[in-house]
């Protein structure tokens, strides 16, 4: 019973684990308790191929603050994006159904984002470069009103240095229209002598000062 009122079926090959697969059940649970979410950061990065070590949780947005969710041996971990409903995202299936997850384009902007809750900008630039071919123009636009500005900065310069020109250039549209400003690689690292790149407005200072 991961929550009062919801239960779910264990089969017999998920008894020992005290639960089924969060995923088989994440759907109906969200719906139960009138939610919109979305599988998101590495979770969803793994979806779209991004090779990663099994992850102690599945990560998964919504637009409220929630506690994490244990069922067994399987943990679910919320991240809070408001309007996380508009953000582009599309179903997948599970053996069970369906669920919702980001798109490329949604999960790497995500990834920037919270970079933070996954370990840094690194590791968002490596799992982003493994899906990055798949990241849609369209979907970066439907995005853009969900992005602050910073992010879009930020993610038009690692796709800039991965030679993804189709989508750096479809960010640097994006930016005309909306009022940025200069802005750091890192936030509170201090700029000391990085270079400055000006297509995005931003400092490129060194993760670590």
């Amino acid at each position: 019973m991961p929550r009062r009122g919801f239960f779910v079926i264990v089969p017999l090959e998920h008894r020992s684990q005290g639960g089924p697969p969060a995923p088989w059940f994440l759907d109906d649970l969200m719906a139960a308790e009138g939610r919109e979410y979305y599988v998101a950061l590495m979770s969803a990065a793994a979806i779209h191929g991004a090779s990663t070590p099994p992850l102690p949780a599945l990560q998964v947005m919504v637009e409220f603050q929630r506690r994490p969710l244990q069922v067994g041996h399987h943990r679910i971990d919320f991240f809070v994006r408001p309007s996380a409903d508009l953000m582009p995202r599309r179903e997948v299936k599970t053996p069970t159904g369906t669920m919702m997850v980001s798109t490329p384009a949604s999960t790497a902007l995500d990834l920037v984002a919270y970079r933070r809750d996954i370990g840094g900008l690194d590791r968002a630039t490596s799992l982003i470069s493994s899906f990055a071919d798949q990241i849609d123009t369209y979907d970066l636009l439907l995005s853009a009103r969900r992005a602050n500005p910073p992010t879009f900065q930020r993610l038009g310069f690692l796709l800039e240095q991965m030679g993804k020109e189709e989508q750096a250039e479809e960010i640097e549209i994006i930016l005309r229209s909306v009022k940025h400003d200069i802005v750091k690689l890192h936030p509170g690292v201090p700029v000391g002598d990085s270079a400055f790149s000006n297509r995005w407005l931003l400092w490129l200072n060194s993760e670590h000062g």
